[in-house]
C-alpha cells in the first residue's frame, strides 16, 4: 500500500500523539502520591520536562503530515503542547491529592520547546518511513 499521499499516512502519524495524550491523561488522573525528593528537590519538574519533551516529539511527528512553514510549525508545536499541559494541570486540580501547579506547566512547556531541537531528525525519520 502506498501511504505517500493518503489519509492513512495522516492517521498513522496522528497515532503517537493520540497515545501520548491518553497516557498523560491516565497518569494525571491517578490520585496523588508524594514524590520521593531524596535525589533532588525539583525531581518532579524534570519528569514533567521529559514527558513533554516526548509529547512535543509526537506533536511534531503529526505536524509532518502537513507542509508547514518553519514559523507555523514551531508555533503550532508550542501552542498545542503548552495548551495540553495547561489542560492537564487544570485536570489535576480535580483529582484527590493532586494540585494545579504553575511550575509544572512551565516545565511542560519548556519540554515541548526543547523537543524542537529534534525537528530535523523527526522530519528525516518520517520522510524515510514513508518513502517509496
Amino acid at each position: 500500500m502506498n501511504l505517500k499521499n493518503t489519509k492513512s499516512k495522516n492517521f498513522i502519524l496522528f497515532l503517537p500523539l493520540l497515545l501520548a495524550s491518553i497516557s498523560i491523561f491516565i497518569a494525571s488522573h491517578q490520585e496523588g502520591v508524594p514524590f520521593d525528593t531524596s535525589i533532588f528537590i525539583f525531581q518532579d519538574k524534570v519528569y514533567h520536562f521529559i514527558a513533554y519533551f516526548i509529547y512535543g516529539i509526537t506533536i511534531q511527528i503529526y505536524l509532518n503530515s502537513f507542509n508547514l512553514k518553519t514559523k507555523k510549525y514551531v508555533l503550532l508545536t508550542i501552542l498545542i503542547g503548552s495548551l495540553f499541559g495547561a489542560s492537564d494541570e487544570f485536570h489535576q486540580y480535580f483529582i484527590p491529592y493532586r494540585t494545579l501547579e504553575f511550575f509544572d506547566w512551565v516545565a511542560d512547556t519548556l519540554g515541548v520547546i526543547a523537543s524542537l531541537s529534534q525537528r530535523n531528525v523527526i522530519k528525516k525519520a518520517v520522510n524515510y518511513i514513508f518513502q517509496k
